[in-house]
């Protein structure tokens, strides 16, 4: 079993994630947004602690078990939402934008492509920087990602 989790964290010193909020597309969500100064719990396994900058986290959760076509398609919504709203970003102090792919898996081994040429070409335009976590896990544990 393979689950797939995309998501773009953008933050800065003085960025504004409010005022993303009316560019989010269908299909995606803001998952949290941390105004700087705030107290945020950073995980469970660490104590509470004052942000040092604004930021939002937005997702596009794809089904467990998905096509690759599926999952080509998701790839280039983002890739769209970042070519459509790249410099109203930058222009709300958005400077620091992850592109998180997440894979969990339960085999034993998993190979993938993340991003195809020609997208890591229109990606190659803006300054985001891409992480990429695969973790492995029983099934259980993956399908609990997803609920």
């Amino acid at each position: 079993m393979v689950g797939y989790r995309l998501s773009l964290s953008i933050s800065g010193d003085n960025f504004t994630p409010e005022l993303l909020k009316s560019h989010i597309p269908n299909g995606f969500y803001i998952g949290q947004i941390v105004e700087k100064g705030e107290v945020t719990q950073i995980s469970p396994n660490h104590n509470k602690r004052v942000a040092t900058y604004s930021a939002a986290y937005i997702y596009s959760q794809i089904d467990l078990a998905v096509e690759a076509e599926q999952i080509l398609n998701v790839e280039k919504q983002f890739i769209d939402f970042l070519k459509n709203e790249y410099k109203f970003i930058q222009s709300i102090c958005g400077k620091d934008i992850i592109l998180n792919y997440d894979v969990y898996f339960s085999d034993t081994y998993f190979n993938m492509v993340v991003f195809n040429t020609k997208q890591l070409e229109v990606l190659s335009n803006y300054n985001v920087n891409i992480a990429l976590s695969a973790m492995q896990m029983s099934e259980e544990d993956i399908k609990n990602q997803f609920d």
